[in-house]
Order: structure tokens, then sequence, then C-alpha cells
């Protein structure tokens, strides 16, 4: 596991599941008929819901760089021997 976090696969991943999430979540919503059953209600589902995907992005990204960004740095810096 040690090997595979890195600041690219948390920004990564952060996109893919933040991505992963806005289009089935929009998808449940256009299934349950929040829009309408019409092409025009599926499209007017997903365009209403992007200022929702921009923070979600946001919000993501920041706490996983927190969160995985801390691990990174403290892993690397104090509990890995480092041999000299």
């Amino acid at each position: 596991l040690q090997n595979r976090i890195s600041y690219k696969n948390v920004g990564l991943y952060s996109f893919i599941g933040s991505t992963v999430f806005f289009i089935f979540s929009n998808l449940f919503v256009f299934i349950q008929g929040g829009y309408g059953y019409t092409i025009n209600g599926f499209i007017n589902c997903y365009f209403m819901a992007l200022p929702f995907y921009g923070y979600q992005l946001l919000g993501d990204f920041f706490y996983n760089f927190i969160i995985f960004g801390l691990y990174i740095f403290v892993f690397q810096n104090y509990l890995v021997k480092k041999n000299i």
C-alpha cells in the first residue's frame, strides 16, 4: 500500500471517484422521474447538477490531499528508515 499512494494517484482517484458518483447519483435522480422521462429531462438533470459537481471536486481534492498528503509526508519523512 505504501508504494501505491502518491500525489498523482490521490488526484486521479479523487477525480474518478467524484465523476463516478456524479454520473450514478444523477442517473438515479433521472430514473426517479425528477426531471421527466425525456431526453430534455435527462440533459437538464445533469446540467442542473454541474455546480454541485464542481463543489464536490473541490471538496474531494481538498480533503483527500489533506488526509493522504499528510500520510505521504509523515510516512516518507518520519516512519521509514532511510539507507545511507
